[in-house]
């Protein structure tokens, strides 16, 4: 019996020590972890979304969600998909709205039912192994429409699922990691109640057999609802008590256990942040590598507009200026092409000469190398293990580079579209969306370049104020 009392005063300190390291280091981070999941979420469903390949709900009903709850997840035929998957990921991302908004992170509201709920929540689509065989409905069919998108080659939108799905496994696991955490506590917390307000009263029994727990049971209901007003009888931690309470090599060693799961871990060993930061760099050269796609496209219209260009009559003019040049003995060239574009900064006009088959070719090379760095292939490797200053100075020249990429495809599609007769300028392809592409992805490189050199400075500051920047 005083081994019972000592374990209890232990298992009490426990759980205070555990509430409160719940409560500083992990509940806080929860909200967050959410928060990603629906950033990363609502990518993936946006993309779906402009893709039509979700077909939108056909009552379009607005829920009043008040408890976190998991919607279907039953089977429907193949012809349903599109709608019953638009649907459900409508729902989905309801309750991850609802659980930002109104949902409560804390060890008072997080009770072993609504834990149980957040679980299901949680695997509802299982990120970690999206595919096409699944055996949950709704995974499946989610694994299903992603191929579809797969399958029309929009690279940047594969990147961008990619990516989506890679932090969404991540947060679920971290998610998970902590609602396990959270069980622990909350269970044992209910059992040290049982054990504080309830078996004083009733007295527990000395033995485990099946009649005697019965009637244990049956008084512990009446018990429970007059000293545990608003908890359940959980039939499973009671007899848990019961087993743990057994002056047994198995009992005692059921009661060290708990007291393990309770430990409060060690804080790890902070890094030095400057170490770190060189991630933002590699994001840079991703966020610039996203348009690899874009730019193969857009060389192979400009090649299909270049035989457009070429197919069409010769003016008087070009055909005298050829002669002349035969005439004086010159090589015929390669297809170079005269341009005018606006300097942004200076708004001044200027000309340049583009030999298309250099500039094509250099284009295409570029588009290799940044598929090679989103596979993580080729000259990743050596990307991965070059300095902080080697990738400042390679993604400088690649902020620059591509912005003269844009600059000389703007320029060629507006001098195909002038020198084109009127009547087959519909046959040219247009590089709108190829260009939008483009300048995302230069936009997004240079935000994530802007956000590495503000906190380089930062930290840089922060040592010569003899401040740790990783406190």
């Amino acid at each position: 019996m005083a081994d019972l009392q000592e374990f209890e005063s232990r298992l009490e300190q426990a759980i205070l020590s555990y509430g409160a390291y719940l409560d500083d280091k992990l509940l806080p981070q929860l909200k967050d972890h959410f928060r990603s999941v629906k950033s990363s979420f609502d990518a993936i469903h946006t993309l779906l979304q402009k893709k039509s390949l979700l077909k939108q709900d056909p009552y379009n009903y607005e829920e009043h969600i008040s408890e976190i709850d998991v919607p279907s997840d039953d089977d429907f035929m193949e012809s349903e998909q599109d709608t019953v998957v638009g649907v459900r990921l409508t729902k989905y991302s309801a309750r991850l709205d609802f659980l930002l908004n109104y949902f409560a992170f804390s060890l008072d509201n997080l009770n072993l039912v609504r834990l149980k709920n957040l679980v299901k929540f949680v695997g509802y689509i299982n990120w970690r192994n999206l595919s096409e065989t699944s055996a949950q409905p709704t995974t499946r069919g989610t694994a299903i429409l992603l191929a579809k998108l797969k399958s029309q080659h929009d690279q940047l939108s594969v990147n961008i699922v990619t990516d989506a799905k890679e932090q969404l496994n991540t947060r679920a696991k971290q998610i998970l990691d902590t609602l396990k955490a959270v069980t622990t506590y909350q269970r044992e917390r209910y059992k040290l109640d049982y054990r504080q307000r309830i078996i004083p009263k009733l007295g527990s029994p000395a033995t485990t057999d099946h009649n005697a727990i019965d009637v244990t049971l049956r008084k512990s209901r009446t018990l429970i609802a007059k000293e545990m007003p608003g908890s359940p009888i959980v039939r499973e931690l009671i007899l848990e008590i019961f087993a743990e309470n057994e002056e047994t090599h198995a009992g005692i060693a059921a009661r060290d256990s708990i007291l393990s799961s309770l430990r409060v871990p060690d804080a790890p060993e902070k890094k030095d942040a400057s170490i770190d930061i060189k991630s933002i760099l590699l994001e840079a050269v991703r966020g610039f590598a996203g348009c690899s796609s874009a730019i193969e496209l857009s060389m192979k219209k400009l090649s299909d507009n270049t035989i457009i260009l070429e197919s069409r009559k010769l003016g008087f003019g070009e055909v005298v200026r050829k002669i002349w040049q035969r005439m004086r003995g010159h090589e015929e060239t390669g297809r170079v092409f005269d341009v005018e574009y606006i300097d942004p900064e200076t708004t001044s006009r200027h000309r340049e000469q583009i030999d298309f088959e250099t500039f094509k070719a250099a284009a295409s090379r570029r588009a290799r190398v940044y598929a090679g760095f989103l596979s993580r292939t080729g000259n990743w490797k050596k990307i991965e293990s070059s300095g902080d200053e080697a990738l400042m100075e390679f993604l400088t020249t690649e902020a620059h580079e591509l912005q003269v990429l844009v600059r000389r495809l703007e320029s060629l599609e507006t001098y195909f579209k002038a020198e084109v007769p009127r009547e087959q300028r519909n046959r040219l392809s247009s590089l709108g969306n190829e260009l939008v592409a483009i300048k995302e992805a230069l936009s997004r490189g240079r935000k994530k370049l802007h956000s590495y050199v503000a906190r380089h400075d930062e930290i840089e500051q922060l040592k010569k104020l003899g401040i740790n920047p990783s406190m």
